[in-house]
């Protein structure tokens, strides 16, 4: 831990001292946990950053192991909210939970507990952790290392299971966002306009900003409204998952999905272009947009009557076990609805019409490219059609 308090009771960050300071400290000097009481070792090496650690027998309630890389980025964003003239604790206890946020920060009458998230940590843990700050009215802010940032492009990354559950949202009108910091390079990522591609990849607006041109204020909202320009990007998967070779797609899901698909007399390269749309709530689903779309498209939607008003009940029924809880992603505070959200891009298509919440109308038959020529050449026309609505 960065903080501690002396035999006089007095708060000491050994890393706002320089290192020949800290070693007279050292010796003249007894320091404290304030949690516990028990007294704690100083710990400052050449390389590490001065902070303090607990003996390796303590009965602590709040020790965990904490790298030198998370200790740095902690102090890093607790002098940057500082130097903003914000109201902030550095590893502030708080006994009703007997939780240690690595900072507190204090706006107005709302309060943030904002943890530096560097090390794997277990779902169960981060859903907890979150409800008990929700339960003093403290609103979770979490920010990844940067070591956690998995970038595969100019505007995508892979994110594990684990890190899709940092997903934030804070309310219907917001994308998804995402906030990383890296004490290496002084700067913040921020991740937003965040949309699932399927098999851990996202797609969204990157941002990479020094700590020091970065207000807080950013960390908590999108920079500008919806982008088209990622749509170009989706396109640009799409015509990949038309056009590369069978082989190279693997997996046990992809391959059930395969043989679904050649037992219904169809072939990935010239599905609709219906089929394989990007929607905000992709994330919930725990296959890819091509195989539940495709599913749901080609079992229920094609053998629809023209001009007849259906419920929108079968829908939900031939997804439910596609479809995630929302309790596995704590931070977004208004869950998606993929499967309404997809047949609203499709009425946008003019290919169905709701009538009313529960009930819609297919408009238009689904029909089927000929040749990949033409499969590419609708989905141009279906993703410029879109980028029009933006």
């Amino acid at each position: 831990m960065l903080q501690a308090c002396n035999q006089d009771g007095v708060p000491v960050i050994l890393a706002n001292f320089k290192r020949s300071f800290v070693e007279r400290m050292r010796t003249k000097q007894r320091f404290y946990c304030p949690v516990c009481g028990e007294r704690v070792i100083v710990k400052a090496g050449r390389t590490m950053i001065a902070h303090f650690s607990h003996s390796p027998n303590s009965s602590c309630a709040v020790v965990r192991g904490e790298g030198e890389y998370h200790e740095r980025g902690k102090l890093h964003l607790f002098q940057w909210l500082k130097n903003q003239g914000l109201n902030v604790t550095l590893e502030k206890y708080l006994p009703e939970i007997r939780r240690r946020p690595d900072i507190l920060l204090r706006l107005g009458r709302k309060v943030i507990a904002l943890e530096y998230q560097c090390a794997a940590l277990d779902r169960e843990e981060l859903y907890k952790r979150t409800e008990d700050y929700r339960k003093l009215a403290i609103e979770p802010l979490w920010i990844l290392g940067g070591n956690r940032l998995k970038r595969t492009g100019a505007r995508k990354m892979r994110l594990t299971s684990m890190d899709q559950s940092f997903l934030t949202r804070y309310n219907q009108s917001d994308s998804l966002l995402m906030n990383f910091y890296c004490p290496n390079t002084y700067q913040f990522c921020l991740f937003r306009q965040i949309q699932s591609a399927g098999n851990g990849q996202f797609y969204g607006d990157l941002h990479f900003l020094p700590r020091r041109h970065t207000r807080f204020l950013l960390l908590l909202q999108d920079r500008k409204p919806f982008q088209p320009f990622l749509l170009e990007s989706w396109l640009q998967e799409k015509q990949k998952f038309r056009t590369k070779p069978p082989s190279k797609w693997t997996g046990r899901l992809h391959q059930s999905w395969r043989q679904w698909l050649y037992q219904k007399g169809y072939h990935q390269s010239l599905l609709p272009s219906y089929v394989y749309l990007p929607v905000f709530g992709q994330y919930r689903m725990k296959t890819p947009p091509w195989d539940w779309q495709s599913r749901l498209c080609l079992e229920y939607l094609k053998g629809l009557p023209l001009h007849r008003t259906v419920s929108l009940a079968p829908c939900y029924r031939l997804l439910k076990t596609e479809i995630k809880p929302s309790s596995e992603f704590p931070l977004i505070s208004s869950p998606h609805d993929p499967i309404r959200e997809y047949l609203k891009l499709l009425e946008s298509l003019q290919m169905v019409s709701f009538e009313n919440e529960h009930q819609l109308k297919k408009q238009t038959p689904i029909t089927f490219p000929e040749n990949v020529e033409q499969a590419l050449s609708d989905d141009r026309k279906i993703i410029e059609a879109l980028q029009k609505q933006y």
